[in-house]
């Protein structure tokens, strides 16, 4: 019981967050088409933070490198990031492969955001 109300609380801002979305689409077809918009303009977000939690391990590695437990610390988020970075990669690959191999064509990536 105590998981599937943490479960619902977990998920409230999500459906906060989609309910534009829900009630700006006219059919389902513009629901799926504004979704693959939100879900592109996620993926480079998700990239880079792989990376910086890489890179913050890496600074922390070699900023650290006297004392041994935060050496260690360091390693860890290094090697939590090449983890992270090498599912989302993954993920991304599979959905690539399962997409051509049922005939669904990718759309262009989204333009680049102007600061």
């Amino acid at each position: 019981m105590r998981i599937k109300v943490s479960l619902g609380l977990s998920l409230m801002p999500l459906v906060a967050i989609m309910s534009p979305l829900f009630a700006q689409a006219a059919g389902l077809d513009e629901f799926i088409a504004r979704l693959h918009g939100w879900v592109g303009q996620l993926i480079p977000i998700v990239f880079a933070l792989c990376l910086l939690v890489f890179l913050w391990g890496l600074v922390m590695f070699i900023a650290k490198s006297g004392d041994e437990t935060e050496r260690k610390e360091g390693k860890q988020k290094m090697l939590w990031g090449i983890i992270a970075l090498f599912v989302a990669v993954s993920i991304w690959g599979i959905v690539g492969f399962i997409g051509s191999t049922i005939g669904i064509t990718p759309l262009p990536p989204p333009p680049p955001p102007v600061l």
